[in-house]
């Protein structure tokens, strides 16, 4: 199906574009995706992360080990749950959200310069719909 070969190119083309956006800050496009959802909703668990990522859990724990070693987040027990441990940012990260925040942002009006705000609109609303209906399949 055309959409389907349309929205792997586009996920190519984004995976490139964000590396090449995140190089300058010392990340890897997929690190710079995990911070920010960190960033975004600091105490989340590797399960959380990797559903909200889309990544299967393995690789997300290989990227939390790295993430982890390099200085960007820490892992420390859920107060509710000791068996779950909670992904934090580190002072490192945090002193780095502002950067990464602007490089997220130009790499999305890069791709989406063509697009009126209409447009960007209803491809929100679509890419949601589509989000959606992939989870239910999981």
């Amino acid at each position: 199906m055309q959409i389907s070969k349309d929205l792997a190119a586009i996920g190519r083309y984004l995976r490139r574009q964000r590396t090449g956006y995140m190089a300058p800050l010392g990340l890897k496009g997929l690190h710079a995706r995990l911070l920010a959802l960190i960033l975004d909703t600091p105490g989340l668990s590797q399960d959380q992360l990797a559903q909200r990522a889309g990544f299967d859990k393995s690789n997300i724990a290989r990227q939390v080990a790295l993430l982890e070693e390099a200085g960007y987040l820490q892992r420390l027990p859920d107060p509710q749950d000791k068996r779950v441990l909670q992904l934090l940012p580190t002072e490192k990260t945090l002193a780095l959200q502002p950067s990464l925040q602007a490089a997220m942002e130009a790499w999305e009006r890069q791709l989406l310069r063509t697009l009126t705000e209409e447009e960007k609109t209803v491809l929100t609303e679509l890419l949601e719909k589509l989000r959606a209906a992939a989870e239910d399949e999981e």
